[in-house]
C-alpha cells in the first residue's frame, strides 16, 4: 500500500495519540491494583478514565488502519493490545482476590 506523506505523518498523530491514552489508563489501573493491595477502595476515577480513553484508542487505531494499513500501525496495535492486556490482569487480579 503506498501512502503519501501526508497521510503518514497524520497517522503517526493518531498511533501517538493512541500509544497516550493506553498507557495513561494503564497507570491509572496500575495505581488501582496498588491501592486494592493495601486495602483501600479504589475511586471512580479509574472507571470515567476507562470510558474516556479506550475509545479515543479505538478511533485512532481506525484512522491509523485506514490511512496507512495495518503493517504500518505498530503502536496502535500495541495500545489495543494494552487495553487487551489491562483487562486480562484485572480478572486474574479479580479472581485471585476473591479466592483468598
Amino acid at each position: 500500500m503506498t501512502t503519501n506523506s501526508k497521510s503518514q505523518s497524520l497517522a503517526v498523530g493518531a498511533n501517538m495519540l493512541a500509544i497516550i491514552c493506553a498507557s495513561v489508563s494503564f497507570l491509572v489501573f496500575a495505581v488501582d491494583m496498588c491501592e486494592i493491595f493495601l486495602r483501600r477502595m479504589p475511586s471512580i476515577n479509574s472507571f470515567a478514565v476507562l470510558i474516556w480513553t479506550l475509545p479515543v484508542t479505538i478511533v485512532c487505531t481506525v484512522i491509523a488502519l485506514i490511512l496507512v494499513g495495518p503493517r504500518r500501525c505498530k503502536l496502535a496495535w500495541f495500545a489495543v493490545g494494552l487495553f487487551a492486556f489491562e483487562f486480562i490482569l484485572g480478572y486474574v487480579f479479580e479472581l485471585i482476590l476473591t479466592h483468598q
